[in-house]
């Protein structure tokens, strides 16, 4: 891939563009294509609602969609360090090889959705009060380690 062409698909990255959960397949891995995003739904109780995105050099956005500390979005950078480190944890713990959805079929369970991307792929993967539907415990470490290195606890707050 030319870099005009690289460079375009971590614009369409960065804008949203790809942010829908269909695999991709790219060239190159640098920790520059580094896009992990953790969405949490909202629930009819006190469920905090937010999306925060991390980018490989740092970038952090926070979306507060409602029962957060801050409602709205904030950018704000972290450590590039901290999210390749993220990365790298995400993909000991098998990430990619796991099911795209752990689902319950009863309602008012709180959804969170993670996804994964690089230059050469993208995973998203479904909770849906995934540990009643044989979700590992390694993915609800996967979301808390995601929340942690982006500093989003203050956001959030107290639940």
């Amino acid at each position: 891939m030319g870099r005009f062409a690289a460079g375009l698909f971590s614009a369409a990255l960065a804008t949203g563009f790809l942010s829908g959960c269909a695999h991709g397949v790219v060239a190159s891995k640098a920790s520059s294509d580094i896009v992990i995003t953790l969405k949490r739904g909202a629930c009819l109780g006190p469920c905090p609602a937010y999306d925060v995105t991390l980018y490989g050099d740092g970038t952090v956005i926070f979306i507060g969609h409602g029962q957060t500390a801050y409602v709205g979005e904030k950018h704000y950078r972290i450590d590039p360090g901290a999210v390749a480190k993220l990365y790298s944890y995400i993909d000991t713990r098998g990430f990619w090889k796991l099911q795209d959805k752990y689902a319950v079929s009863w309602t008012d369970q709180v959804f969170v959705d993670v996804c994964v991307a690089d230059a050469e792929r993208k995973k998203c993967l479904v909770d849906y009060s995934g540990l009643n539907a044989g979700m590992p415990q390694s993915v609800r470490e996967i979301e808390a380690e995601i929340d942690r290195i982006a500093e989003s606890a203050p956001l959030v707050g107290k639940h």
